[in-house]
């Protein structure tokens, strides 16, 4: 599995590096392009980056987990965490990045991990296999209730610059 060498792991309430910025990654492609917009201010303005990913566990097996299905659960979180960091952000130089995997409620979790933050990024959808009732709804809850500025990067930014990569790189250009 391909890593980040200057990835370290920080547990919710630990301190992360001052100053930081937290991005919210689930995997989804907004989640993904937040974190790359994240990416990108955490170099401009030299500070850390925490990549927060929360986990929930499985609706209808709360009575049969044991600590050993929990830790694996966990070490799978990590690795997409790691996969998706990888894939965005690369080796990054230049770039403390801070990861913190753990489970509990989106939202709460979110606000306690960007206590100290200069600014908290999510994508504007996440929910990865969940079908959301309110659209929007932990975008909007994180930007009218974090203790720090919130953005959230829209989907159409990361649908936009995906189809500038997929032209560049000589789509639809007919072959021979």
């Amino acid at each position: 599995m391909a890593t980040i060498d200057n990835v370290r792991r920080v547990a919710l309430g630990e301190d992360p590096p001052i100053p930081f910025i937290a991005v919210g990654v689930d995997g989804t492609p907004g989640s993904l392009e937040a974190l790359r917009w994240a990416a990108r201010e955490a170099m401009i303005h030299s500070v850390a980056l925490v990549a927060v990913r929360i986990w929930h566990f499985p609706v209808n097996a709360s009575g049969f987990l044991t600590d050993e299905s929990v830790a694996a659960i966990q070490r799978e979180e990590e690795e997409e965490l790691e996969l998706d960091l990888f894939e965005v952000i690369g080796d990054a130089p230049g770039i403390e990045i801070v990861r913190l995997v753990t489970s509990g409620a989106t939202t709460k979790t979110l606000f306690a991990s960007a206590e100290k933050a200069e600014m908290l990024v999510i994508g504007s959808n996440g929910h990865r296999g969940l079908t959301n009732a309110v659209i929007g709804s932990v975008s909007s809850q994180v930007a009218h209730y974090a203790s720090c500025p919130v953005v959230v990067v829209p989907l159409q930014l990361h649908l936009a610059s995906s189809a500038a990569r997929s032209a560049s790189d000589g789509a639809g250009q007919s072959g021979g």
